[in-house]
C-alpha cells in the first residue's frame, strides 16, 4: 500500500514530468513548423494560419479562426514563451563574457535567470520523474529542449 506521503511527492513530480513533455513536444513542433517572420508577417494583410517566428524566436500565429489560434497558442506559442527567459540568460552571459564580463550584461542576466527558475525547476523535477520510468525517455525528452534553448541563444 502506498502511503499518503509518497503520493504527495509523486503528484508534483508527475505534473513536472507532464509539463516537461508538453514543453519539449511544443518546442520541437514550433521549431519544425514555424516559418520566417517575412513569410508569416500579419502586417502584409494576408492572414495565414501558420506559426511564424518573431522577435527572439517567439512563435506567433495570425489565424482568423479563434479555435485554431488558441490551439496553436497552446501547442507551440506558450511552450516557446516558457523557455525564452532561460535562453535570454544564456545570451546575456555570453555577451558579458565576450565584453570582458561587463556588469550591465550580468545584471540583466541575473534578472532573466530569476524568471527562468520555474522552467529550470520543471526541467529538473520532470527529468527526475521520467528517469524513474526510463532513463532513455528522460534524456529523449530533455535533450531536445536543452538544444532549442541553446539554439535560441546562439541565433541572437
Amino acid at each position: 500500500m502506498i502511503s499518503w506521503r509518497s503520493r504527495l511527492r509523486t503528484i508534483p513530480l508527475a505534473a513536472c514530468g507532464v509539463l516537461l513533455l508538453w514543453l519539449s513536444i511544443g518546442n520541437i513542433a514550433g521549431a519544425s513548423l514555424a516559418v520566417s517572420y517575412l513569410e508569416g508577417n500579419p502586417h502584409t494583410g494576408v492572414h495565414r494560419c501558420i506559426p511564424y517566428s518573431s522577435v527572439f524566436g517567439v512563435i506567433e500565429t495570425d489565424c482568423e479562426n479563434p479555435f485554431a489560434k488558441e490551439a496553436w497558442a497552446f501547442g507551440v506559442e506558450i511552450p516557446r514563451m516558457v523557455i525564452v527567459p532561460a535562453a535570454m540568460t544564456y545570451v546575456l552571459v555570453r555577451a558579458s563574457v565576450k565584453s570582458s564580463f561587463d556588469l550591465h550584461y550580468l545584471l540583466e542576466a541575473s534578472w532573466w535567470a530569476l524568471l527562468s527558475i520555474p522552467f529550470i525547476a520543471v526541467a529538473v523535477f520532470g527529468f527526475w520523474f521520467w528517469h524513474k520510468w526510463s532513463p532513455l525517455s528522460a534524456f529523449a525528452i530533455t535533450i531536445p529542449l536543452f538544444y532549442i534553448v541553446m539554439g535560441l541563444g546562439l541565433h541572437e
